[in-house]
């Protein structure tokens, strides 16, 4: 019983969140977000379960998410977007959609994670090794990745390297978005 009660809260708080998204972003490019991005992300943005009471959540971990600079002597995004192997056929499929509507040129990489094997395939799992390793396919002015790569209570990857490390190896801006975030990047 309880696990069906847990199930109809998140199904609610999916389409709470797919309606405030079609509603901010507006039109098309609103519903195509909504429906794909939010819906396979819906369970890693519910904080209520995922995040043990007692853990240390900072208000302020040390990153510049101040992406205004990205876009702002241009009219179209030019960019990639890295993510885990599982999402990134599902979010190049939304991206080529909204590059179509918006003229914008962002790039999907799919990151394969070497530092825990080809058979994990999910973005929280990358290390910084793993998307130092496809620098080379960046294009664009900026990168964005999955916040979810790097721990909550300080700005490090599961492989021990920090945040500022990692930007250190890029000859772009990085930018650790959750899907809210990307949602607001790119509306």
């Amino acid at each position: 019983e309880k696990l069906i009660q847990r199930r109809d809260a998140e199904t609610q708080s999916l389409s709470t969140r797919s309606g405030v998204v079609t509603a901010a972003l507006g039109g098309r490019v609103g519903s195509l977000l909504s429906t794909s991005v939010v819906k396979a992300s819906a369970v890693s943005n519910n904080s209520d379960f995922r995040t043990h009471p007692a853990a240390i959540v900072p208000q302020n971990s040390g990153r510049n998410n101040d992406y205004a600079a990205a876009y702002s002597k241009r009219s179209a995004l030019f960019g990639t977007i890295l993510t885990g192997e599982m999402f990134a056929p599902i979010l190049a499929a939304e991206i080529e959609k909204y590059n179509g509507l918006t003229g914008a040129k962002l790039k999907v990489i799919g990151v394969p994670n070497t530092y825990f094997g080809g058979d994990v395939s999910v973005a929280g799992l990358l290390t910084a090794q793993d998307l130092i390793a496809v620098r080379e396919q960046v294009v664009g002015d900026f990168v964005i990745i999955p916040t979810s790569t790097i721990k909550s209570d300080e700005p490090i990857f599961l492989d021990g390297i920090s945040y500022d490390t990692l930007k250190q190896n890029f000859s772009v801006p990085i930018y650790d978005l959750d899907t809210p975030g990307l949602i607001k990047f790119l509306s």
